[in-house]
């Protein structure tokens, strides 16, 4: 059985909770026609936006197909043709000045999560599951080891990446390891698993918390109507590949997944990716000066010691 993220499985159960549960809850699987699912779709799509209905439609699709391999009906009903394809608008695209700008124009205790999610590209669940003995200073590295899940019943779930893409070494450039370190010396919580991002109660932040504080930053910063806090990493694998990432060390420092996924774990690329932070500090810099001290890279302690 294929591994499904947790927030993909909440999203899943919302979905066939308001949209297929009503429609075909009363009948056995067997009995749903095709001209079920089409009149139920003609409706569903006047009813929610079109990325709603398509995923609504991707969810039926899947249960059943594997309703046929497990040899529960005959043929798929879901035979309509794009039916499960979404067409999205083209997201802004945030330049290193404007992350800069709403990075200063946030409440300051959030100030190195905008850093970390623009120029490292973190994803919002990894930078809440962060904790001080996942960052290193010295070396001017964050390790993403998984995410923090808040679940619609209001439980929050510490998880693992659901691939191996997404555990990974992020190397930094200084600017964000500057207020990484303000942020250490303030705000996070103690000992080695204090959570590095904490509110004004000293917990982890909720997302509707920062969602909150971005979009009053974002209004304040004057950006795009409707950007997303999540258009951040789109910003920084875009600054990555302009600071000349390579695919493979692009795809190891966003932490997406490939069939070519085990490559971007090699120690070359790893010392690679450290280039790629540099560059992004010059690109950065060019943008504007940084409003914290810049934390040094101490190379020497990467050599061996003399024996």
């Amino acid at each position: 059985m294929r591994r499904v993220a947790i927030r993909t499985r909440d999203l899943y159960r919302g979905i066939y909770d308001c949209h297929l549960l009503p429609a075909f809850g009363g009948k056995a699987l067997a009995k749903v026609t095709r001209e079920d699912v089409r009149s139920w779709w003609a409706t569903t799509a006047d009813k929610v936006s079109p990325t709603v209905a398509a995923r609504a439609y991707r969810v039926l699709a899947a249960i059943y197909a594997t309703a046929l391999e497990d040899g529960k009906v005959q043929a798929t009903p879901c035979t309509i043709k794009g039916g499960g394809q979404e067409h999205t608008a083209e997201r802004p695209l945030l330049s290193p000045a404007q992350v800069l700008d709403v990075a200063d124009r946030i409440e300051p205790r959030y100030r190195a999560v905008v850093l970390l999610a623009g120029l490292g590209g973190l994803r919002l669940g990894e930078l809440l599951y962060l904790q001080r003995q996942h960052v290193d200073l010295l070396h001017r590295t964050v390790t993403v080891e998984g995410q923090l899940v808040d679940r619609p019943n209001g439980e929050r779930v510490r998880t693992h990446p659901k691939s191996k893409a997404g555990k990974r070494v992020v190397s930094i450039d200084p600017t964000t390891a500057a207020a990484l370190e303000v942020q250490l010396a303030t705000w996070s919580g103690s000992g080695p698993d204090g959570a590095v991002f904490t509110d004004e109660a000293g917990e982890v932040p909720t997302r509707t918390t920062l969602g909150q504080r971005w979009r009053e930053a974002a209004r304040s910063a004057g950006l795009p109507h409707g950007v997303h806090f999540h258009d951040l990493r789109h910003a920084a694998g875009t600054l990555a590949a302009h600071a000349g990432a390579t695919t493979k060390e692009l795809m190891s420092r966003i932490g997406h997944a490939s069939p070519q996924a085990a490559l971007c774990y090699q120690h070359a690329a790893e010392e690679r990716d450290q280039v790629v932070a540099d560059k992004i500090g010059a690109l950065v810099a060019a943008a504007g000066p940084p409003t914290a001290p810049v934390v040094p890279l101490n190379r020497a302690s990467r050599e061996p010691a003399a024996g």
